[in-house]
């Protein structure tokens, strides 16, 4: 089965999760929360979409707590979902053969304040497939999904 992580510390995202769910038969993780870096070494994720910017805390609607996010040291929150990629590009969450999330695992990045700049190098640096503005359309998104989990390895 499919393994996606959603990195996002906005839970209005879980219509896309719900949707790769059913749709798609995918076990679906939408997390920004503090313990995703070993989620990352523990587990086998096939495709990543990753927000870029994700504040400390975040609220969960649906079990009304506060969540403590990824925070990296001396990386500022604006960042923090660039932080993350570069580590798993650098291979920081592979264990072993089995155990771990690939450098080379797709990566589809969304952000409300991206620039063009740091676009081309989410591309052209960090590998990243594909980039959307927030809000961003469904199925543009969806059509990105397709394109990254059938495109060769």
């Amino acid at each position: 089965m499919t393994k996606v992580l959603i990195f996002d510390d906005n839970q209005d995202l879980v219509s896309v999760k719900r949707y790769l769910e059913t749709h798609c038969d995918w076990d679906v993780v939408l997390s920004a929360a503090k313990d995703i870096p070993q989620r990352l070494s523990m587990e086998r994720f096939d495709l990543i979409l990753l927000d870029l910017m994700i504040a400390p805390k975040s609220w969960n609607h649906e079990t009304c707590e506060e969540i403590d996010n990824v925070q990296f040291e001396g990386i500022d929150y604006y960042f923090t979902g660039i932080e993350l990629l570069r580590r798993i590009r650098r291979g920081e969450y592979v264990q072993s053969e089995d155990l771990g999330t690939y450098p080379n695992v797709p990566v589809i990045a969304f952000s409300a304040l991206a620039s063009d700049p740091l676009k081309d190098e989410l591309k052209d640096k960090l590998g990243v497939i594909d980039h959307f503005d927030k809000p961003f359309d469904p199925e543009e998104l969806s059509d990105a999904i397709r394109r990254a989990t059938t495109a060769p390895a």
